[in-house]
């Protein structure tokens, strides 16, 4: 870090006042303002507030935490300073700024919000030694007041006041510090002469270069909308006399006729300060009835939404009534079809049992006519001739055997070298094998002089050499035991079955049921012509045969296949969809390349099921050759509609655009240069008729590159709500009902970029019904400038979108939280609670025997590192007898629970909840570490959330991996721990580790609850002895409709195993699979099916169990 330097520009005001303005000028002088600029607001703010993003949220929590804001008009009391040191915020705040001034020569930041906490930070800039000069632009109060009144709704009475306070705020706390005094419009008027005089002031020279560009791109007559004269205070009615004499004394402070160092003008301030001060009974009890006022029309805001909730969900269900007697009546249409369709193949079985029966009686007649002729009766007697001369098992028998060998074994081994001949040349031609490939990987083949690929063949596939970096011998044959048992070299076997029977030839293409495009060549490729031909002939006639035809036309010359007659595909299963919706498929497209349009378009077309349409609004696109593409498109089939935007209006008015021409019930989201696969909508279709009543449906996706090739599949968990908060994992492909993209207004272009992620943010809030389907239904393209690429396409645009999108959705619902950009992880969130305005009791319970160093180690963890200031231990004592335990009890405030019975560890956690005293409960293994300070506020934040059931920390070994990151339902047949001895610090998969996210359990060994959840589902169940009660508790709490939640900002050590060895009860696994064995069979919701459940990583497998 560069040594700090010693000065700072502070800009503070009021509101509206100009700030921004001001503050961009700075950089003229070689001020710099930081990279963490709050972005421009179009409307509001649309040239930028080049106020920096972490000290303003860091306000705005200060704020929050005094139960104030900026445009309240009471002044905050006189130990806000004390108060904020106590909780922490000096030191943040010194550290934060530390930070921003570590690589800077001047640095300046601007807040309007300090100057009400002005105290606070002069306290911060002194400790940091810092020569501070403030800066505080000055604009007309009716000005002030007219902006406030079209941005904000606020009154002129409520602003006048938010002037008076910020205004005189600003300049009682600069007296005795070195202020300069910035009119607004005359700013706006003369900007250089205010510039350099500004300079002047800072002793800072103006770089010519940056003032031009400034006064160019910057200064304009639209950032001001109304002048105004001091004497038109006089005809404002709202306007206070104070108003009038403060900001008639500034205007001649800024005529030079008055100075801000002469006494009488610092005499002036702070009677303004008294007199505001003489108000503040006044203006807090404003503040109160304004926050009334507030509330109440949320509430009304509230109630009128949840009218018209309720009424869509009435429509809808009328709807859905009217629907199902369709169906019912279709069904019973069916049905008696069906049983007709019945009736008659029971006449035709019948009429084929007695075809069969005069067949049989045939068969008779000829057998016996066999038997009883001459030739037969001969042969059997020399059949008998043939056991009396040589009997079985006889000496004379095995000679006669050994003769015919002697015979015809030459011939049998002419087959075989043949049939090792054409397996060889299979080999060499398949594209497969790299003969100098595999020389190299195995010289001790190339010194032999044996022909490589009769080596592989007989030798090296069943040895585990692989072939080429295309396939791998050991893998396949591991991963299908029936090769490996029928003892076929692995390669040979790929190429004759395997890859018709869909089989991968490599790990990293296991999820794939179709071959890498580069894994053969293209010779094989056209020698396989015919045979792919005769096959589809085979198995569906001309019509399989033109389709096939058809979509490998469309893949290869995607203008061609664009102009082709659309012939929809029926899978077997398409009648049994008795539900089959119009999906609506919406595309906004602008510049596409017309090769990957129209792979998008074809991929839609090519479609099993058919009840689609596409709806494309293009965004103004420049590229002729792309407004010509869609034009061709619109013609060639006639459930495709395009509309042509006039303006440029970004992503999120193109989809909502799209969304007005749609008609179907549900609408299916696809970029403009990705691709669906076939059964992406059937899929859907399907998953509909089984739950009816969805809202939003999502699936598992992959990546393709610019020539369709796929990789990096992306496997998801079902419906997370917490997890979306710090991770876009919902992605593609994203299904949502028509009625509730237009009940949440559709996507926002205030987040192009992240449109589709703060959609779903607003869809969550509405308790949406969400399945998920496991499957890879989205191909997301991975070509230069799409995030698919790299997380660093779009810059940090993205990350400050993501955390808005998250801050304004917590706003929403009333969370009392701060997200933030991860500090270690890309596009991943950090959700930071704020301070808390009440602190409910937590009751640690802790069971203990003996163990001196276990528990005194854990009592000191809890009570030298936690945070939190209302807490209770309450240690169950299984009959210590240990002296070294028996003292670590005297040493610590802690509450000893005596246990005099045989250990059961249910019942002795049941008996400390009981007696404890708290609204939440941690249950506390003996054998664990506090590591992070504010580990109880962390897991607090989420149990209050009145869906949440349990929560669990990240557990980490002394070595400091993972040892507990939730818990896995189906692993070892019962339940683990995922991501073992994963590094703490590292992402997991896809943030599965370094987020919070919804878990179907999580591990005893410190698990949060809230007491009456916890009595209410009895406690733990005392049948268990020694294992699965957490297992078994947190299922309970899922049947009931509540979440448990994996947290891993909350951090501890376990030693785990150090107190009841490893001792294991095949009584408590068998109970938990009788009560819960239907539940697990079924999978883990948060797990995705395609991860294996023997190795907890993350890792593609078979979902076997493991015992």
């Amino acid at each position: 870090m560069n040594e700090m330097s010693e000065r700072l520009i502070v800009v503070i005001g009021m509101h509206r006042s100009g700030t921004s303005a001001v503050t961009r000028g700075l950089q003229v002088l070689g001020v710099e303002l930081g990279d963490r600029l709050m972005p421009p607001v179009e409307g509001n703010n649309p040239k930028g507030f080049w106020e920096d993003l972490d000290i303003n949220a860091f306000n705005i929590e200060m704020l929050d935490s005094l139960s104030s804001d900026w445009h309240f008009l009471a002044p905050l009391q006189a130990d806000s300073v004390e108060l904020l040191s106590r909780r922490g915020y000096l030191l943040r705040a010194v550290e934060l700024l530390r930070k921003k001034i570590s690589n800077a020569q001047i640095f300046g930041f601007k807040d309007p919000r300090v100057a009400k906490l002005l105290p606070f930070w002069k306290e911060v800039f002194s400790h940091c030694g810092l020569d501070v000069h403030y800066v505080i632009p000055l604009r007309h109060p009716i000005s002030v007041c007219k902006s406030l009144e079209k941005r904000d709704g606020f009154d002129f009475e409520k602003s006048y006041f938010l002037w008076l306070e910020h205004v005189v705020n600003g300049f009682a706390g600069t007296i005795g510090e070195k202020c300069s005094l910035v009119d607004y419009d005359r700013f706006i008027d003369s900007t250089e002469e205010e510039i350099k005089r500004l300079g002047t002031e800072l002793n800072l020279s103006v770089d010519t270069v940056k003032l031009n560009q400034f006064l160019s791109d910057f200064i304009d007559e639209d950032l001001r909308h109304t002048i105004y004269k001091l004497e038109d205070l006089d005809i404002d009615r709202h306007a206070p006399p104070l108003v009038k004499e403060v900001y008639s004394v500034l205007a001649d402070v800024l005529d030079g006729k008055l100075s801000m160092g002469d006494a009488s003008f610092q005499n002036l301030v702070l009677a303004w300060q008294d007199e505001i001060l003489r108000m503040k009974s006044l203006l807090v009890l404003t503040d109160k009835l304004s926050r009334h006022l507030v509330n109440s029309e949320n509430h009304r805001a509230q109630q009128e939404k949840t009218i018209q909730s309720l009424q869509a969900e009435k429509a809808l269900a009328v709807e859905k009534v009217h629907m199902t007697e369709q169906a019912l009546a279709a069904q019973v249409r069916e049905k008696e079809q069906s049983v007709q369709a019945l009736a008659a193949q029971v006449r035709e079985k019948e009429q084929s049992v007695q075809a069969l029966a005069a067949q049989v009686r045939e068969k008779d007649a000829k057998l016996n006519e066999i038997v009883n002729s001459k030739i037969w009766k001969f042969g059997l007697f020399f059949r008998r001739v043939r056991v009396i001369l040589a009997p079985p098992n006889s000496r004379r028998a095995r000679v006669m055997r050994a003769l015919f060998m002697f015979i015809f074994f030459p011939l049998r081994k002419i087959n075989q070298h043949r049939k090792i001949g054409k397996d060889t040349s299979l080999i060499k031609t398949s594209g497969m094998f790299d003969e100098h490939w595999y020389l190299t990987k195995n010289p001790d083949i190339a010194h032999a002089g044996i022909d490589p690929a009769r080596h592989y063949l007989l030798f090296g596939g069943f040895e585990g050499r692989d072939p080429s970096p295309n396939f791998s011998s050991k893998w396949y044959l591991e991963s299908y035991p029936d090769v490996k048992a029928a003892g076929v070299n692995p390669l040979v076997h790929y190429l004759k079955s395997g890859n018709k029977e869909g089989r991968a030839a490599q790990q990293d293409r296991a999820e794939y049921i179709y071959p890498n495009p580069g894994a053969r060549s293209q010779t094989m490729d056209v020698f396989n012509i015919p045979h792919k031909i005769a096959l589809a002939w085979k198995e569906g006639g001309a019509r399989l045969l033109w389709q096939k035809v058809r979509r490998k036309i469309g893949r290869a010359s995607p203008e061609l296949g664009a102009t082709l007659t659309a012939l929809p595909i029926e899978p077997p299963s398409l009648e049994n969809l008795h539900y089959q919706p119009l999906i609506s498929v919406l595309i906004p497209t602008y510049n596409t390349p017309v090769q990957y349009l129209f792979a998008a378009v074809n991929s839609v077309r090519n479609q099993f099921y058919p009840h689609w349409e596409i709806c494309i609004c293009d965004d103004a696109s420049s590229d002729k050759a792309t407004r010509s593409a869609l034009r061709t498109i619109e013609k060639s089939d006639a459930r495709i509609k395009v509309c042509f935007l006039a303006e440029n209006g970004g992503i999120s008015t193109a989809t909502n655009k799209a969304a007005e021409i749609a008609e179907g019930e549900f609408f299916a989201f696809l970029d403009h240069d990705d691709e669906l696969t076939e059964n992406a909508l059937y899929e859907v279709a399907l998953a509909l008729n089984k739950k009816g009543n969805t809202d939003v449906l999502y699936s598992d996706q992959d990546k393709i590159d610019a020539s369709g090739a796929p990789h990096e599949p992306f496997y998801k968990p079902d419906w997370s709500p917490e997890y979306l908060r710090s991770v876009m994992y919902v992605g593609h492909l994203l299904v949502v009902r028509r009625e509730l993209f237009q009940r949440v207004s559709g996507m926002n272009s205030q987040f192009d970029g992240v449109q589709d992620y703060e959609f779903m943010l607003r869809v969550a809030e509405t308790n949406p019904r969400v399945i998920h389907i496991p499957r890879i239904l989205y191909h997301w393209r991975k070509i230069p400038g799409s995030v698919a690429m790299g997380l660093d396409e779009k810059g940090d645009k993205i990350e400050i979108l993501q955390a808005r999108a998250v801050n304004e959705h917590f706003s929403r619902l009333g969370l009392r939280a701060v997200a933030v950009n991860h500090p270690r992880h890309r596009h991943r969130l950090l959700v930071q609670p704020n301070t808390r305005e009440r602190y409910p009791v937590v009751s640690i319970i802790i069971l203990t025997k003996d163990a001196p160093v276990h528990i005194g180690r854990c009592l000191r963890s809890i009570f030298e590192k936690t945070a939190y200031p209302n807490y209770e231990v309450l240690v169950v004592d299984n009959e210590t007898t240990h002296p070294d335990a028996l003292r670590v009890f005297n040493q610590y405030p802690a509450k000893i629970i005596p246990f005099r019975e045989k250990f059961n560890y249910s019942r002795a956690n049941n008996s400390g909840v009981r007696n404890s005293g708290g609204e939440f409960v941690i249950l506390l293994n003996n054998d664990t570490e506090v590591i992070t300070p504010d580990w109880i506020e962390q897991l607090l934040f989420y149990c209050e959330m009145p869906d949440v059931g349990a929560v669990g920390p990240l557990l980490v070994y002394p070595d400091r991996t993972v040892q507990h990151a939730g818990v896995v339902l189906g692993s070892r047949g019962t339940a683990d721990h995922v991501m073992r001895h994963f590094p703490h610090d590292s992402d997991g998969y896809a943030g599965s580790l370094s987020c919070p996210r919804e878990v179907s359990a999580v591990t005893g060994a410190c698990l949060m609850i809230k007491r009456g959840d916890y009595l209410d589902e009895g406690g733990l169940s005392e049948y268990y002895g020694t294992h699965y009660q957490d297992v078994d508790l947190c299922l309970r709490l899922l049947a009931k409709g509540k979440r448990n939640l994996y947290v891993p900002h909350a951090m501890l050590i376990h030693y785990e195993g150090s107190t009841r060895g490893k001792f294991y009860d095949h009584l408590d696994r068998s109970l938990l699979l009788d009560i819960w064995g239907e539940w697990i069979d079924t999978g883990d919701n948060f797990y995705n099916p395609n991860f294996s459940l023997s190795r907890l990583n993350y890792t593609l497998g078979n979902r076997e169990k493991n015992a």
